[in-house]
């Protein structure tokens, strides 16, 4: 796993706090954002603080049960039942975002998954499939998304916003952010009239293969 300082964790926590409500993913306090810092510890937002005024200090720290190791005087994330279960059920991911983002929202509540109409689907999955519901700050939440998720790196929940997953935190926000591109793109297909066809199996798999180590430098 990527290991890096706790304090630097802290930081990019707060950082992509401030991005994902700068660029709309989120409005409010809504959404959280989780980091798996150690084979014991994980580092998640605290509920109900305005992401402008998220310092490292308030980031919150809880075990892998959900128990809480570190608050600061806050009350960790509603959705900590759903991050600890992702983590504990996916060796692989490191970050994980959760938005509200207004496309993906709207595609969530309406139950539709996104198809694989647009190539950049393949940073995300072969599709972006529907977690059914559950209420928000359950277990049960987590485990559907757990089930949607297979080998993807997001899912739609439905009627609640999306779910992204990733093994850093700058790849987790990028997910969320195509995630809700994506969703966009297909609602302005559908209210066009147009139902445009997936792009193809095989064609997934060589876009997937193509966006490995998309965008990465090498020193």
């Amino acid at each position: 796993m990527e290991t890096i300082p706790e304090e630097i964790a802290r930081q990019r926590i707060c950082k992509f706090g401030r991005k994902i409500l700068n660029s709309g993913l989120t409005k409010g306090t809504g959404g959280n954002i989780s980091y798996r810092l150690s084979e014991k510890d994980i580092l998640i937002t605290p509920t109900g603080i305005p992401y402008p005024e998220l310092g490292p200090g308030d980031i919150c720290k809880v075990d892998y049960d959900g128990n809480v190791i570190e608050t600061s005087g806050h009350e960790t994330s509603s959705e900590t039942p759903m991050h600890v279960h992702v983590y504990n059920k996916k060796e692989q991911v490191n970050a994980i975002m959760h938005t509200h983002s207004p496309f993906a929202s709207t595609l969530a509540t309406a139950g539709k998954s996104i198809p694989p109409i647009y190539y950049q689907i393949a940073f995300v999955g072969d599709e972006v499939p529907v977690a059914k519901y559950q209420t928000y700050g359950t277990l049960e939440l987590g485990k559907a998304a757990v089930n949607a998720l297979e080998d993807r790196n997001g899912v739609l929940l439905e009627r609640h916003g999306v779910l992204a997953v990733e093994h850093d935190l700058e790849s987790v926000f990028e997910v969320a952010s195509i995630i809700e591109e994506l969703a966009r793109i297909y609602y302005q297909t559908l209210a066009a009239g147009i139902t445009p066809d997936g792009l193809g199996e095989e064609e997934i798999k060589r876009l997937m293969e193509k966006f490995k180590g998309y965008g990465q430098q090498t020193t």
